[in-house]
């Protein structure tokens, strides 16, 4: 297996064919976020002669991993009964999810979520809300991948008075 380093691909790791995924290859210690190209390349062993291939074309992969917690998390009121929460983009989140404390039973339950594919994807526009009052917020990342789902820590609250 070979990786690319910005500058040339580099060897990295081996498959056996006698492993139990002889066709698989798991490249540990990555950044979260950050895309790797990797090719392949084939060889046969054997009576003291080795046989190799061409590297193959490149697949291109985003390591997946638990993001970092949101930060910069702020609420202001932007409308009549509407506030707007924004935060810093976490590399490699997918999606955000925002929410919003409830008083009834002290915790915060899920209001929303934005995509990294949005205009706009750290704001979400909470709308209909009760004028003079105040809300609290905070907002998870999340990276999904392959199936798999991973979700940081709930960020710092942020609040603001509804218009």
């Amino acid at each position: 297996m070979y990786r690319w380093n910005g500058t040339e691909y580099k060897y990295i790791g081996t498959t056996k064919v006698t492993a139990a995924n002889p066709t698989q290859y798991v490249n540990k210690g990555l950044t979260v976020g950050n895309t790797y190209d990797y090719k392949v390349l084939a060889a046969c062993k054997g009576n003291g002669l080795t046989f190799v291939g061409e590297l193959s074309e490149a697949a291109s992969a985003m390591a997946l991993g638990t993001p970092a917690v949101p930060t910069g998390v702020a609420a202001a009121a932007t409308g009549s009964k509407e506030i707007t929460i924004s935060w810093t983009a976490v590399k490699g989140a997918t999606q955000y999810n925002v929410y919003r404390y409830r008083g009834s039973d002290k915790q915060y339950h899920y209001i929303g979520t934005t995509f990294a594919t949005a205009a706009d994807p750290t704001q979400y526009v909470n709308k209909g809300l009760s004028a003079d009052t105040t809300y609290y917020y905070k907002v998870v990342a999340v990276c999904k991948g392959g199936g798999l789902t991973f979700v940081s820590e709930k960020s710092s609250a942020a609040n603001a008075k509804a218009k």
